[in-house]
């Protein structure tokens, strides 16, 4: 368009025929009153007049030029005519016009003044949260770490760590744990498999001997690293290589976001082990080795709790079950065989069960708060905005971009251009410091509260809450919550699932301390609850109680599951291994005729609603009058088609044949009572 009114000036000055400085000079003139194409050629023509008429009456171009005076003031002037001659709408217009592209102007200067203000803003790290983990952990003491014990144990000939497999087939060793894990729920019933379980167990024998000793070292030693261990032992048994950080690596690099953890799959496998092996001694009538590979089990589970992670309290709530379940089961098979210290001693050790949830849930707050102020900006006095160059570096760390080093550096290019033009929107629209840490704090402490709650109803109930508000506020907290901070009423969940296996384990114990001081079993829930001073009522429905009879003078204990149909006693087919392949692992066969006696979870993990879970049932298939029969399969349907929901859940059930963490028994035909 500026063109077009040049081309079109230009021509009218060349059809005049005037000398080349005159035409040059009015060019000037009319260029600079910026005025519009049709009013840029009446004011050529007027100077062409006026030029002409000076000419044709002797003067020189020269004198003419001096005469008319500047350009820039005479062009003001005629612009301001020329407006002037506008109608009225037309100079509002006009003005608005003009003024909103010197308001523009002005804001874009700004706004690009303020980004690259922020672009150079860089955030004040002032908070060590490795070292923080690392010191709320406890010390070894003259027994020194357990670590140098698994070290010690576990290396093989280049100081590598024998559990964590590399090889496909797994190795011999491998080979032998994975068939102990599958065998060991048939270990009182199937004469193969535990021929399998003593052959596969004595291989590992050596191992397991030394591991014993793990019940002598409270403290595992391994802290939190983040690049690699110091210790390069350590780093070497578990296959870490050392990360290297580069001048020009992101300040996320070396924080809690790449922390190593691979000591809890470790303490998994060698508290699986035994316990396994645990469960072989009580079947042979060794108590003292029972009681050994326990305490170890059981200190493989604080070793996993050691970090404080909530990934790690959840890791050895996994770990403490496995402990309990392997517990409960060798009472309800072999109680006779242990002494009334031994007894006592597997009390102190259900006892202590409890997840130190506070504990994790302050990690997360630790680890989150080292993200915070690394991506916001700080004005020492607890407040700062997000730097969208921060925050893009730490979107970086968290989620790669593509392997392909071309495409990453463009993709990267992009990100830092976006994050500088977005600097002065996301300082200002976003929640800032302040704002996002008392959201966090807000969010953990209501976590906490949920955890100490001493009702089990009330405490998933307000965990649930407090998920579901978090949920519907994260984009009030801002996009670093949003992205790392995760529900954690599920946590709150697990703590009582682990909760209702400590009441089974004391309920088992329990009845059989009752049978040496009474001569007889418990008449009902209550005579035992009171005897064990325990308040068992960890159940998977929150609203019925378990249930206690004693069958063929045998006790039982039961609930009803989360679906809260009672059908007395009976549960679904477990699907168990019956073959090996070629690589000696056993392979599972849906037909098998086993039932599952594992103990509820009570922590509701799988219910859809209130009122129930992953079931297709509207009623119970057992009529109420069926005699109470855990042997008996509540439908004669393979394991992957019956639900985890489905079916009650058996506690404890006297002589179950099961002494694995795994309780599985043989399942007897359909009976004529049972309605399927």
């Amino acid at each position: 368009m500026l063109g077009m009114k040049k081309r079109a000036v230009r021509a009218r000055i060349e059809v005049a025929s005037l000398p080349e400085e005159i035409g040059r000079f009015i060019a000037e003139i009319v260029h600079r009153t910026r005025l519009r194409r049709d009013e840029q050629l009446d004011v050529a023509n007027e100077l062409l007049s006026h030029f002409a008429e000076g000419l044709a009456a002797g003067k020189s171009a020269r004198d003419l030029m001096a005469a008319y005076g500047d350009a820039r003031v005479s062009a003001r002037a005629l612009r301001q005519s020329a407006i002037a001659k506008r109608g009225p709408l037309d100079r509002s217009v006009g003005s608005v016009l003009r003024w909103g592209s010197i308001s523009t102007a002005a804001v874009a200067t700004l706004y690009l003044g303020y980004a690259s203000v922020l672009a150079f803003r860089e955030p004040v790290i002032s908070f060590d949260a490795v070292a923080a983990v690392n010191a709320r952990m406890p010390k070894p003491g003259a027994e020194g770490a357990a670590i140098d014990l698994y070290l010690a144990t576990l290396s093989n000939e280049e100081d590598r760590c024998i559990f964590i497999e590399r090889a496909e087939p797994p190795s011999s060793f491998g080979a032998a744990r994975l068939r102990v894990e599958e065998d060991l729920p048939r270990i009182n019933f199937d004469e193969t498999a535990l021929t399998r379980i003593r052959a596969d167990l004595a291989q590992m024998a050596p191992y397991i001997a030394s591991l014993r000793k793990a019940k002598d070292h409270p403290v595992l030693g391994v802290g939190v690293a983040t690049g690699a261990w110091k210790d390069e032992r350590v780093a070497k048994f578990f296959f870490v290589d050392p990360i290297e950080y580069s001048p020009e690596a992101s300040q996320f690099s070396g924080t809690l976001l790449s922390a190593l953890l691979p000591q809890c799959a470790l303490l998994r496998s060698t508290a699986k082990l035994m316990c396994a092996d645990a469960a072989l001694a009580i079947h042979d009538g060794r108590t003292n080795d029972f009681m050994d590979d326990i305490e170890a089990a059981s200190m493989m589970a604080a070793h996993s709790g050691e970090v404080g992670f909530l990934i790690n309290v959840l890791v050895e709530a996994g770990v403490r079950q496995l402990v309990l379940g392997t517990i409960t089961s060798a009472i309800e098979n072999h109680a006779e065989s242990f002494s009334d210290a031994q007894l006592a001693r597997l009390e102190q050790l259900a006892r202590v069960g409890d997840l130190d949830l506070a504990r994790g849930f302050e990690a997360e707050r630790t680890g989150v708060f080292d993200l915070i102020q690394r991506c916001y900006s700080d004005n020492g006095d607890g407040d700062g905005v997000l730097l969208a160059h921060s925050f893009a570096d730490f979107m970086r760390e968290v989620a790669p971009m593509a392997s392909n080093a071309r495409d990453e550096n463009l993709e990267q290019a992009a990100m830092q251009t976006s994050a500088f033009f977005s600097g002065p929107i996301a300082a200002n629209a976003l929640p800032s410091r302040r704002e996002v840490l008392a959201h966090l704090d807000a969010f953990i402490d209501a976590n906490m509260e949920a955890a100490k709650s001493p009702s089990r109803k009330e405490s998933i109930v307000l965990a649930a809450a407090v998920d579901r508000d978090f949920e519907a506020r994260r984009g009030a907290a801002g996009p670093m919550l949003s992205l790392m901070l995760p529900a954690l009423g599920r946590s709150v969940t697990v703590m009582w699932a682990l909760r209702a296996m400590q009441d089974t384990t004391m309920a088992a114990i329990g009845i059989e301390r009752f049978r040496r001081a009474n001569s007889r079993f418990p008449a009902d829930r209550a005579e035992l609850e009171e005897f064990v001073g325990w308040p068992l009522d960890a159940n998977s429905h929150e609203e019925l109680p378990w249930k206690y009879a004693l069958v063929d003078g045998r006790p039982m204990i039961y609930d009803v599951g989360i679906d809260g149909f009672d059908d007395r006693a009976r549960t679904p087919l477990a699907d168990e291994p019956e073959q090996l392949d070629a690589n000696g692992l056993p392979i599972r066969d849906e037909n098998s005729r086993l039932v599952s006696l594992s103990g509820a979870s009570a922590d509701r993990a799988d219910s859809i609603g209130i009122a129930g879970a992953k079931t297709m049932r509207s009623a119970s298939s057992v009529a109420e009058n069926s005699p109470l029969d855990p042997t008996q399969p509540l439908v004669d349907l393979d394991a992957s088609a019956a639900p985890s929901s489905e079916g009650d859940h058996i506690r404890v059930f006297w002589n179950s044949g099961a002494a694995g963490w795994t309780r599985s028994v043989p399942a007897r035909a359909k009976g004529p009572s049972a309605e399927q």
